[in-house]
């Protein structure tokens, strides 16, 4: 894959995951859990997302897609807990008595 593209899929699925993480009961592994946290708790993020999109591409390349790939599993997941909160909201209707 072009260098250029796994930098920009890291970058907007680690956005992605923390931000959904802030507001969701999310099942991270530790990996993820570490990277979320880092991003959601740094006092500058965009500094904070250069310094891990460096780490991340220091990386070898097979792990760099294990964990990009672990991190679009995180994005379904995502995905269908807000089609679960949803879909039981269906049956809501504002008019009910």
């Amino acid at each position: 894959m072009i260098d250029y593209a796994h930098r920009e899929q890291f970058r907007n699925k680690l956005s992605s995951v923390a931000f959904s993480a802030k507001s969701m009961d999310l099942n991270l592994s530790d990996e993820i859990q570490q990277l979320v946290n880092a991003y959601n708790q740094a006092s500058d993020p965009p500094a904070t997302m250069a310094e891990l999109i460096e780490a991340f591409w220091a990386r070898p390349e097979a792990e760099r897609v294990a964990l990009i790939e672990a991190m679009k599993a995180v994005e379904v997941q995502i995905q269908e807990q807000q089609q679960s909160e949803f879909s039981s909201d269906e049956g809501f209707n504002l008019f009910d008595d």
